[in-house]
């Protein structure tokens, strides 16, 4: 309800902006900007790029970065499940298959990696608020943020699917905690995630949009808004949960040029 109060007049605001970047503050880090109908009963986030930024000093980390980055692959990196829990396998099965054009170089990871700088991550997890369950010395364990961004190095965008991996707690001080800051405060330029839990099927409908579109030579940004607005006219995903929870984090210019 209070995304869609403020949808409309925010968007009518930004209607000759090229994007929104928003600085939030406590609770408002958790507001859905997926939905909240604006230009004739779109979600606001399909509109135009809109993103999320740790600080408005991180917006000028930002302004400084140089682009575009070569495009190096794709990476799926799958945790274990819980219990009988098939959620990561469905979720990666069905990115699999929703990546499969032969022209996107794509591989499978089962535990975290540096990668490229150039590298798309796509973490399928199960997840807690800044813990991420990952396989590790021949078992599982739950990985705390920090460690999971240092294991993972700096790729270029990193999508967070499955369980709660992407979902964030609020701070004393008001600061968002979880797996995306990590991420970013380590050298990643994007981070996609969810601010629930998500199906395996929207969570992988979602994720191959958006990187099928970043293939394709989109923005980070413009990807994120097509695949927010598929996903929305989508009526395999007609409940709120499947289709609001989106959101980017970080920076939402670069595109990731193929070599």
């Amino acid at each position: 309800s209070l995304c869609s109060a403020i949808a409309a007049p925010i968007g009518a605001a930004c209607c000759d902006a090229d994007a929104l970047a928003l600085a939030q503050h406590g609770c408002l880090h958790l507001l859905p900007t997926g939905c909240g109908a604006v230009d004739g009963g779109r979600p606001l986030a399909a509109t135009l790029p809109v993103a999320q930024v740790p600080s408005t000093s991180y917006l000028r980390r930002i302004a400084a970065a140089n682009f575009p980055y070569l495009f190096e692959d794709i990476a799926l990196l799958t945790g274990p499940e819980l219990g009988e829990d098939s959620a990561v396998a469905q979720t990666a099965d069905e990115i699999g298959s929703a990546l499969s054009d032969p022209g996107i170089p794509f591989r499978f990871l089962d535990q975290p990696r540096k990668l490229k700088p150039g590298t798309v991550l796509i973490a399928a997890g199960h997840g807690r608020p800044s813990q991420i369950l990952m396989r590790k010395r021949g078992g599982a364990a739950w990985m705390p943020a920090e460690e999971f961004a240092a294991a993972v190095g700096r790729p270029a965008l990193v999508v967070l699917a499955v369980c709660r991996s992407g979902t964030a707690d609020v701070a004393p001080d008001d600061e968002p905690l979880g797996l995306v800051w990590p991420l970013l405060a380590g050298g990643c330029h994007s981070v996609v995630s969810s601010l629930w839990d998500v199906v395996a099927p929207a969570a992988a409908a979602f994720a191959g949009t958006l990187i099928g579109q970043v293939f394709a030579g989109r923005s980070i940004g413009e990807a994120f808004a097509d695949a927010t607005g598929k996903q929305a006219c989508d009526p395999r995903f007609s409940s709120f949960r499947d289709r609001c929870g989106f959101v980017l984090y970080g920076d939402w210019r670069p595109s990731l040029s193929p070599r």
